[in-house]
């Protein structure tokens, strides 16, 4: 495995909780960046904030380094580590109106981390929503899978239904769908991950319960309670890494297997600014 993007096509449906959540229980060492162009931050707002005393490498220190040197520092020396985990963190910009600036930045930084799995470090982006000023659209057309996260509600469902459109009518996604899937939060509320899948025409990869107590802990950082861990969201993460992991290196197999089988970036169109949120 190596590099894994999420992103949503509207709201707020849990892409940063699921990012959390998913590398806490990543077996390899990851890193996990937060490129969500909104500002908001919620790696230091949730989670994450308990180590901000200590300090926390942002994507604005790639960007100041770049501007200074022409060149990005070691990342591996830059993340911050989050103690007792797999995890070096890289926390996202401070406002919107900063996204606008990083776009050299994503590039630069896409390049380093393709370098990493050789390493034996997988990367997670949480890319945030779709479409908005300043989306890192580069690092979704160089990830390996990118997952779309979404409730099973009628109105998330059709938010993702055009641009599930847009990512599967490319060339790339033509030929190598398995490239994309969905990350369906709350399955059967109302709708299964089978007949959104067959709505959206996109693989479901990853079914996460929907189980607000616990998703507070990743996106509100609340203190975890004494049945944490016996959660439903919790106990679901470990299979939900399994599942990745399996599916990345079925697809794998079968692009070695197939040298003539394409992995080049799936092209996405260019927000604009009335995309805003």
């Amino acid at each position: 495995m190596t590099i894994i993007a999420l992103t949503s096509a509207a709201g707020s449906p849990g892409v940063s909780s699921s990012v959390i959540g998913l590398a806490l229980a990543w077996k390899r060492p990851c890193l996990v960046i937060e490129a969500d162009p909104t500002g908001s931050s919620a790696m230091l707002t949730g989670y994450m904030r308990q180590y901000a005393p200590n300090g926390i490498t942002s994507v604005l220190d790639l960007e100041v380094a770049f501007r200074q040197t022409g060149k990005l520092p070691n990342l591996l020396e830059l993340a911050t580590p989050v103690p007792n985990t797999n995890i070096r963190l890289l926390s996202g910009i401070r406002s919107h109106v900063q996204a606008r600036s990083m776009e050299q930045t994503w590039h630069n930084l896409l390049h380093h981390i393709k370098g990493l799995d050789a390493a034996g470090i997988d990367v997670l982006i949480d890319l945030g929503r779709l479409g908005l000023e300043g989306y890192a659209t580069t690092l979704l057309e160089g990830a390996n899978l990118g997952l779309l996260v979404l409730r099973s509600t009628l109105p998330a469902i059709v938010a993702a239904h055009s641009w599930a459109s847009t990512l599967t009518q490319t060339n790339t996604i033509a030929t190598s769908p398995d490239v994309l899937g969905l990350l369906v939060i709350g399955e059967g509320h109302p709708y299964t991950a089978d007949e959104i899948s067959k709505q959206l025409k996109i693989p479901t990869l990853v079914k996460l319960p929907l189980d607000a107590t616990t998703a507070e802990v990743f996106s509100l950082g609340t203190s975890p309670g004494r049945r944490f861990t016996r959660s439903p969201l919790y106990q679901s993460l470990p299979p939900a890494v399994a599942a990745l992991t399996q599916h990345w290196q079925n697809w794998r197999n079968t692009i070695t297997a197939n040298s003539s089988t394409t992995t080049t970036p799936f092209p996405m169109p260019q927000p604009t600014r009335g995309d805003q949120a």
